[in-house]
């Protein structure tokens, strides 16, 4: 693999998953983590991380996984500038301009190049981490201004042993796409779920058909890594809800006109068999 010495921040679902990932491609990769303790006592147990460290010998790995919420992360970075690693640092988080704004004040000192796997589950916690969360799925690669090329060459070969697709895109571009793809998603399928809960209790809940329980799968998302993403892109995401509202709102004025009701049916069809084949 790329690198021989990785360090994980926050053993979780992601973090545990790339601990099993990085395993799963090289037995004889050194995995050291950080996080409270019952997590990284769990983690050693489970052999997904050979020893829970603190920052000081994490800081001496080849490459850093910063793996908790993006707040958090933040600050990681904060912390590890100063103990002068040299190690190439990287995180998992769902936004990315204020990653790379740090890193950019930070450039002198810190070798980031920020990173977003398109993966995860409706669970949460290390108990529910996987080697093969990321196997096919897209692993974007997001560099800070003038970072050299052979990091980030470095960091997607690594990031290509897992099965992943690593692809390079910019901060802004990442933060508008993801705040309509994933944070409206999980925004409009948890507001959703709570609606429907609140309007028709239990007795109603247990009335409905298989397409309730498909269309909220979101809904049991932990709200952690979410709201903390949702904070970081507000604006984005702000932009995407306004356009949801405007064609709730058209539609609610129009039900009892077919015809419109009819034309959002064949937009929305249009554009989920576009999804489908982008994905093929």
């Amino acid at each position: 693999m790329a690198f021989s010495r990785i360090g994980i921040i926050g053993i979780g679902l992601i973090g545990g998953s790339v601990a099993r990932a990085a395993r799963a491609a090289d037995p004889a990769v050194s995995i050291v983590g950080l996080d409270v303790d019952d997590v990284a006592v769990a983690a050693v147990a489970a052999g997904v991380i050979d020893r829970a460290v603190d920052l000081d010998t994490l800081a001496q790995c080849d490459l850093i996984v910063l793996a908790a919420p993006v707040s958090a992360n933040l600050a990681w970075m904060d912390r590890l500038a100063a103990r002068g690693t040299s190690a190439v640092v990287t995180d998992v988080g769902g936004t990315k301009r204020q990653m790379n704004a740090k890193a950019t004040e930070l450039a002198e000192r810190l070798r980031f190049v920020g990173g977003h796997p398109m993966a995860g589950s409706e669970r949460s916690g290390f108990q529910a981490s996987d080697a093969a969360l990321f196997r096919d799925r897209k692993w974007f690669v997001v560099p800070p201004p003038r970072m050299h090329d052979h990091v980030v060459t470095q960091l997607q070969s690594w990031i290509g042993a897992f099965g992943a697709q690593p692809t390079v895109v910019d901060a802004e571009t990442h933060d508008r796409v993801m705040a309509a793809v994933s944070a409206l998603p999980q925004v409009v399928v948890s507001a959703l779920m709570a609606v429907v809960g609140e309007r028709v209790d239990v007795e109603g809940l247990a009335m409905s058909g298989p397409g309730l329980r498909d269309t909220t799968r979101l809904a049991g998302s932990a709200a952690t890594w979410m709201t903390d993403g949702l904070a970081h892109n507000s604006r984005e995401v702000a932009d995407a809800i306004d356009a949801l509202i405007t064609e709730l709102r058209a539609v609610r004025d129009q039900l009892g006109t077919p015809e419109r009701v009819a034309s959002l049916f064949a937009r929305a069809q249009a554009w989920r068999r576009a999804l489908l084949n982008s994905s093929r």
